[in-house]
């Protein structure tokens, strides 16, 4: 693993990760990870807050429509405030190879909540994919 920045801000490694299938055969690939600074969370909860909060004014001038809009953008903008706020690390990217037919399988950026899952690209078996070295 290697570190591109310092404590207290957002810090970029590569993590060895093994992907599996359902018939247990493994592979073993890479992906970018992204740790989130504290500060970078909450900066990212009260953006979310904002803008559900600035939709939810908005909607308030569409007939018909803020009846559910209004409340629905006051709920969820609490929400999206507890999820950014509470999101440690992002993976950025990565691919790892299927243990079935070896073809490679590019991951987009998402949260990190491992065990991550995906299908492969050229066969479509479904991968589990696990943090750490075969």
């Amino acid at each position: 693993m290697s570190k591109d920045s310092t404590a207290g801000q957002d810090s970029i490694e590569d993590v060895s990760v093994t992907a599996q299938d359902r018939e247990g055969r493994r592979v073993a690939g890479e992906v970018r990870r992204m740790r989130v600074a504290p500060a970078a969370r909450k900066a990212a909860g009260l953006k979310a807050l904002g803008l559900c909060w600035a939709l939810m004014v908005v909607s308030v001038f569409l007939p018909l429509a803020h009846f559910v809009l209004v409340p629905l953008f006051g709920v969820l903008g609490p929400v999206m405030y507890l999820v950014k706020s509470k999101e440690a690390a992002r993976i950025l990217g990565g691919s790892v190879g299927c243990p079935a037919c070896g073809t490679e399988t590019e991951l987009g950026e998402q949260a990190e909540s491992w065990p991550l899952l995906t299908n492969c690209a050229g066969c479509g078996l479904r991968l589990t994919i696990e943090e750490g070295a075969m």
